[in-house]
């Protein structure tokens, strides 16, 4: 079992301090807002309502053994604060959602973990479903590479990884081939995988190529 803390309750944080509970974690959250705290104490072990630019509140609750500390506080003196007290007790992990692009750069100066910006990536995401009708999903693993899984034309059913020329084309490794039907996936599919109707193709490379595979 893992152990987190969560430290701002707004809706990201809300949201994931559930999301981290549900999936059996140990959780701790802090807001200074009570009546957040209320609304979510009875789905995690703690629930504290504190001050974080208190530096107390990190050394009496807080430990270094923590797998991950998460702060999603809207402010952005209190968020600093909040890195620099976890940074100076050891935390292993420390992911942090900025406020603005200035905010993240001071972040990772002060040498912040993870910066997590999910409306960026999800406005990325979509932009690219809507641009590449072909695109049923995208993740992205840093930002310069990426894994999307591709729905298939009719042209490419009966034809062959090899004769695709992925690879050749658009720099695309293709990692798996999914049954969209079922969900299954074959992993790391050979050279001579025949496609069908169902499938669709889970593709890792660089954003860059990727955005250039118009159809499959």
């Amino acid at each position: 079992m893992k152990q987190f803390a969560v430290i701002g309750l707004g809706d990201f944080g809300m949201y994931l301090a559930g999301e981290l509970a549900d999936a059996g974690n140990q959780v701790i959250v802090i807001d200074q807002d009570k009546r957040k705290i209320e609304a979510i104490k009875d789905k995690v072990d703690h629930a504290l309502v504190a001050d974080v630019k208190d530096k107390t509140v990190f050394s009496e609750y807080l430990r270094p053994e923590l797998d991950a500390v998460i702060v999603s506080i809207g402010r952005m003196e209190a968020s600093i604060l909040a890195v620099l007290y976890l940074k100076e007790m050891g935390i292993k992990h420390i992911a942090v959602k900025p406020v603005s692009d200035d905010h993240a750069m001071v972040l990772r100066a002060l040498g912040a973990d993870e910066i997590i910006d999910p409306d960026k990536e999800m406005a990325k995401r979509f932009a690219l479903t809507l641009s590449k009708g072909n695109f049923v999903e995208h993740i992205l693993l840093s930002p310069e590479y990426s894994i999307s899984e591709v729905a298939i034309s009719e042209k490419s059913i009966g034809k062959t990884l090899a004769e695709l020329k992925l690879r050749e084309k658009y720099k695309a490794n293709v990692i798996a081939v999914k049954d969209v039907m079922q969900g299954n996936f074959d992993m790391l599919p050979g050279a001579d995988y025949r496609m069908k109707v169902d499938n669709a193709l889970v593709i890792m490379g660089k954003d860059e190529d990727i955005t250039k595979l118009k159809e499959v």
